[in-house]
């Protein structure tokens, strides 16, 4: 996220009216886990930082949870989070939308992932949740999600594979 987003962001979750120690709190702890996972999903700059700010500041908006409760609130942020990147994608209305995908920043190793894997990846990667927790959220069986997840995993191995391979015409040290 960058600096002017991320400010713009904080704006726009302070402008609610919200406590600024709560929402700096919230922020600086799960922020970029939020961006991140809906980048992952969504594969555009824009659209991601339009849910991490719906997402934030939904979640500002709960009554403060304990400390001991950070993980329960990853957890709460990363299904949010997959529920607005679906209601994003799900949008007829977004099949005109002019997106501001990642000018050579996509990451290779998930290119070839599907968006179920990405959705499942996010869950596990950004929310901390186990595969059989990701896989209740996604409503599949948690051997369905081992098997995406291991998929996912193997995909991202061969493309790190792929990028390591010497290239023709380029040398390498021996």
């Amino acid at each position: 996220m960058s600096g002017s987003a991320s400010r713009d962001l904080i704006w726009s979750v302070t402008s609610t009216g919200l406590g600024g120690d709560r929402v700096a709190e919230v922020y600086d702890r799960h922020a970029p886990a939020v961006f991140r996972q809906a980048l992952l999903m969504l594969d555009d700059d824009g659209l991601a930082e339009q849910v991490a700010g719906d997402v934030l500041t939904a979640e500002c908006a709960l009554p403060a949870a304990s400390a001991e409760d950070a993980d329960l609130m990853s957890r709460r942020l990363a299904a949010s989070t997959l529920r607005r990147c679906q209601e994003l994608t799900a949008d007829p209305a977004r099949e005109g939308h002019a997106s501001r995908r990642r000018t050579g920043c996509t990451c290779p190793a998930v290119e070839g992932i599907g968006s179920g894997q990405r959705a499942l990846l996010g869950l596990v990667l950004f929310g901390g949740m186990g595969y059989r927790e990701a896989a209740r959220e996604l409503a599949i069986s948690p051997s369905r999600a081992a098997v995406m997840l291991r998929d996912a995993l193997i995909a991202q191995r061969v493309s790190s594979e792929d990028l390591r391979a010497p290239q023709p015409g380029v040398r390498t040290a021996d």
